[in-house]
């Protein structure tokens, strides 16, 4: 009597299953379907409710790595990998991974200098720079003429 109960239960299953398919093709795989199946309680269309409804679950993972440049632009590109060693396993509320993971933040690591900023009286003074009007300077550059030719 149990061999038989399960034998329906596989059959009811491979039924919901082929529905699934039907719907989807071969864009899903048999472990996809029977987790929409084991959320939705065995219903087929429930189940392509739930697969249609969730971010993420037909779309593939996409990590996305952010940088800076050298130049200080903040930029963000996706990186599709084949193997996940280096990203972490998040679950959300309902149980399934997100769509988009990030894979570094921008900024961190990196020290911002400040370079302290000086007055133009400040720097003068640092230069030893001398300020004169136009008079004065092109007097002074008939001056150094005249001491030059004699």
């Amino acid at each position: 009597m149990d061999i038989d109960m399960e034998s329906k239960a596989i059959v009811g299953e491979d039924e919901n299953a082929k529905k699934i398919r039907f719907v989807f093709g071969s864009e899903l795989s048999d472990a996809d379907i029977l987790k929409a199946l084991s959320q939705c309680q065995n219903n087929p269309d429930a189940a392509i409710n739930f697969i249609l409804d969730t971010p993420g679950f037909l779309s593939p993972q996409v990590t996305v790595k952010r940088t800076v440049t050298s130049t200080g632009a903040r930029i963000s590109g996706p990186i599709r990998q084949e193997n996940d060693q280096g990203s972490e396993e998040v679950e959300s509320v309902d149980g399934l991974k997100p769509k988009i993971e990030v894979k570094e933040q921008p900024g961190l690591g990196i020290q911002e200098k400040s370079v302290p900023k000086m007055s133009f009286d400040e720097f003068l003074v640092a230069t030893n720079t001398k300020i004169m009007a136009d008079d004065e300077y092109l007097k002074s550059q008939i001056r150094k003429r005249k001491k030059r030719q004699v």
